[in-house]
């Protein structure tokens, strides 16, 4: 749903579907912002590696309900 309502908005969109995928595209980009999904596999210190290459914007989904299981995912 997210990925349909940023192309009608004529955004460019980069998917990775790992932590290791998005941190191989993430050097070559300029990006004005990274949503990542709290949820995705080997993402443990991929916002702490974004961070350290660039002050880019990050936003972290998530789908879990409780502000704790939302915490505890982000490592």
């Amino acid at each position: 749903m997210l990925r349909s309502v940023l192309n009608r908005e004529r955004f460019l969109i980069d998917e990775a579907t790992d932590g290791v995928q998005e941190l191989a595209l993430f050097p070559n980009k300029d990006d004005d912002l990274v949503l990542v999904d709290s949820t995705l596999p080997e993402i443990d210190g991929m916002t702490r590696s974004i961070r350290e290459r660039n002050r880019v914007p990050i936003l972290i989904m998530s789908a879990k309900k409780g502000y704790v299981d939302k915490a505890l995912s982000l490592g």
